[in-house]
């Protein structure tokens, strides 16, 4: 691994290394020394050797070596930082240090200071209701018009026969809003209940062959509006986005449902002061 990763930063400059004999079966260069003229840098392998693989791209298009050397010692300075941080903390570590200020169009501008969370809300809140007016246009041709009965529906494909309490916080509405909007799928004949065998005075909903046959033609609508929010995203800055928001939306899926009748004081203050 290290003389492939050697081999490949290689086109882009002079390398000189030193190796040292290690259990006397393999010789492994401790540090690199990239040299372009006066300019170089010692650095060790270790940091080097993630670049080919995390940086491809990058190495492809430098120019000079001294492109080279800015990278690494971005890479240097973050391990200096965090000591224990892995490549993929290093991709949010580079993508932080950008500048989202002028990012502030109209829409997410406002009286409040424009810090960098308060700028995040916005763009989630305004990409949320992007979303919501593409699945009503999505949606106005099919049997499920109402975007509600599309959540409850595909809610119930996620998680199964459930109760209705539970398809409702799943759902995350009010509980007579919920209630309503299940009676209409029952009208339907979209969804079916029956007693529940383990608490008789309870009743378990689950999807019917018609309403999964509609979902069906909902998810090829649905699958539309991903084209079109996420164009201008290539795949792996959807994967970043996934992989920084997915714990978040995990955690307050479910404390949202938790804390739903308490107020916003005392749901902030309970987060302060959890472990």
């Amino acid at each position: 691994m290290a003389y492939r990763a050697i081999k490949q930063i290689q086109p882009y400059c002079t390398i000189d290394y030193k190796v040292q004999s290690v259990q006397n079966t393999e010789e492994v260069p401790l540090f690199i020394n990239v040299v372009q003229g006066v300019s170089s840098i010692n650095i060790p392998l270790l940091s080097l050797i993630f670049l080919p693989y995390f940086y491809p791209q990058q190495l492809r298009y430098m120019h000079s070596t001294d492109e080279l050397i800015e990278l690494i010692s971005r890479w240097a300075e973050f391990k200096k930082v965090y000591p224990e941080g892995s490549s993929e903390n290093f991709h949010r570590f580079e993508l932080a240090k950008r500048d989202t200020g002028s990012l502030a169009s109209e829409h997410i501008r406002g009286n409040d200071p424009q810090s960098t969370a308060n700028r995040l809300m916005k763009v989630i809140a305004r990409l949320h209701l992007s979303y919501n007016v593409y699945l009503r246009i999505a949606l106005k041709d099919t049997p499920l018009e109402a975007t509600e009965k599309f959540a409850f529906l595909a809610a119930l494909n996620v998680i199964g026969e459930s109760s209705k309490t539970h398809v409702i916080n799943y759902a995350m509405m009010e509980m007579s809003t919920g209630i309503d909007i299940l009676n209409r799928l029952l009208k339907d004949n979209f969804i079916s209940q029956r007693i529940d065998p383990a608490d008789k005075r309870a009743k378990l909903i689950r999807i019917t062959d018609a309403g999964f046959a509609v979902l069906q033609q909902c998810f090829s609508k649905t699958a539309m509006i991903r084209e079109i929010l996420l164009h201008d995203l290539t795949e792996d800055e959807e994967k970043i986005c996934v992989q920084i928001l997915y714990p978040v939306q995990e955690k307050h899926a479910k404390l949202a449902v938790e804390n739903k009748h308490r107020t916003i004081e005392e749901i902030l203050e309970a987060q302060h002061v959890a472990p």
